[in-house]
């Protein structure tokens, strides 16, 4: 068993300096231009030599509507048809990509991310899936990690069969939060029930996991509301948890300047937050993963964790840190 957790204010107050953002590893500042093309064929060849299995990672920038605090790659629009010429793209990359690896590497985990990966048709989805299958050695009895993040917003019970059917067993819902305040403030008016709705339809249709994100230190966000979102998510009972750490970078993302700094909290309550969601969760019977994650006991980053095995890569904690990651 795991030692108990154990919060050392002055541990934290020593390490108190601005850093890359935590998220994804290696972090973002050690990506550079120097890496060319004959770096990728060498290192798809080595991979092919040596049969490793794969995680892929599909971008979908698209969203319908913006929200101030995104910090990720995205194009907002309303005209759906913009996705059309990026699946011509992407199936082409897919393509390239495939025909330097070997037809036996298997494809442990597929992720989708973005952006709304449900911003695409029914139609759309189903193609570039069938692309994926044609050019990679996906696996067809459920035992891959293949997962897609959603926003409750973007989605019904009828995406979340079609999901099911090509072959998705895991989902990530965003909440953010759920105080009606911190939604206008964020541009994310979201309901309680958009998201129950989605659970239920995940667990009816048999996906093996459900993860939500929540983000503290958005804008209106309070120790005591935020607290009153966690324990309205613990009710949901979902297998993961991501609880995100919220940076104001206003000089580098443009949404984020329709955020008035002075609605932000203070890093005392930010801390404050993330100190009690800890409490709440392991209270509830969740395992802190670390750094943003919590899991149920079950679950198999916290058998990872308590085995010694856990890993992370540029998605984040991982039982797949053998496979070779391509974007």
């Amino acid at each position: 068993m795991l030692d108990d957790l154990r919060w050392d204010t002055d541990l934290i107050r020593r390490y108190d300096l601005a850093g890359p953002r935590y998220t994804s590893y290696p972090t973002a500042v050690q990506l550079h231009s120097e890496v060319g093309s004959f770096d990728l064929l060498n290192a798809l060849r080595e991979s092919r030599r040596a049969v490793r299995p794969l995680s892929l990672y599909v971008h979908v920038p698209f969203c319908a509507n913006i929200c101030y605090y995104c910090a990720c790659n995205k194009v907002i629009t309303k005209d759906r048809a913009r996705a059309a010429p990026y699946l011509q793209r992407l199936e082409q990359e897919i393509q390239l990509i495939a025909c330097h690896l070997d037809p036996k590497q298997r494809v442990e985990q597929l992720h989708f991310g973005g952006g709304t990966p449900t911003f695409l048709s029914h139609v759309e989805l189903r193609q570039l899936m069938a692309t994926l299958r044609q050019h990679f050695h996906l696996l067809d009895d459920d035992s891959g990690d293949y997962g897609i993040e959603i926003d409750p917003r973007e989605a019904d019970w009828s995406t979340m069969g079609l999901l099911r059917e090509l072959g998705f067993n895991r989902v990530s819902l965003g909440v953010q939060d759920l105080d009606p305040v911190v939604q206008r403030a964020i541009n994310r008016l979201q309901s309680l029930e958009q998201t129950r709705t989605l659970i239920e339809a995940a667990r009816t249709l048999q996906f093996r996991s459900v993860n939500l994100d929540l983000i503290y230190g958005l804008p209106k966000q309070t120790p005591e509301g935020f607290a009153r979102t966690v324990e309205e998510v613990i009710r949901l009972q979902p297998d993961r948890l991501s609880v995100f750490n919220y940076a104001h970078l206003p000089e580098r993302f443009m949404p984020q300047r329709r955020i008035d700094s002075n609605d932000l909290p203070s890093a005392a309550a930010k801390l404050e937050m993330l100190h009690a969601t800890i409490d709440q969760l392991t209270a509830a019977g969740y395992r802190y993963i670390g750094m943003d994650h919590f899991a149920l006991p079950d679950d198999e980053l916290a058998i990872a964790q308590e085995e010694g095995t856990l890993q992370r890569n540029f998605q984040g904690y991982t039982t797949h840190g053998h496979c070779d990651l391509i974007g």
